[in-house]
């Protein structure tokens, strides 16, 4: 199977979905800080995010640097962006608008 990229994904289905997902080995999930979308629908109502998770810790504004990118394990991990407490739609913007301008 081709690899696929996700870059602040909502949480897709429940825990068996996320789990097929896992299993299949080509995910390469992608969330920064504290991305409010990956958050969503919250994981309270049954939604699980796949494994694993590529956590990027810098700023808006602050070249990515390896250390800043956390590799985080587990169908349905708390850690990575489901352990921020401060949800931010500007860290989702990220994606799109920050590492997309032009320079």
């Amino acid at each position: 199977m081709n690899p696929q990229y996700t870059y602040g994904q909502p949480r897709l289905g429940n825990k068996a979905l996320a789990t097929y997902i896992t299993n299949q080995g080509s995910l390469y999930r992608v969330t920064h800080t504290d991305d409010v979308v990956p958050k969503l629908p919250p994981a309270s109502f049954g939604f699980s995010h796949p494994s694993p998770e590529y956590w990027i810790t810098s700023g808006n504004d602050v070249t990515v640097t390896p250390s800043d990118v956390t590799v985080i394990e587990g169908v349905g991990s708390k850690a990575g962006n489901a352990g921020t407490a401060n949800p931010d739609i500007e860290a989702h913007n990220w994606y799109l608008v920050y590492i997309d301008q032009c320079q």
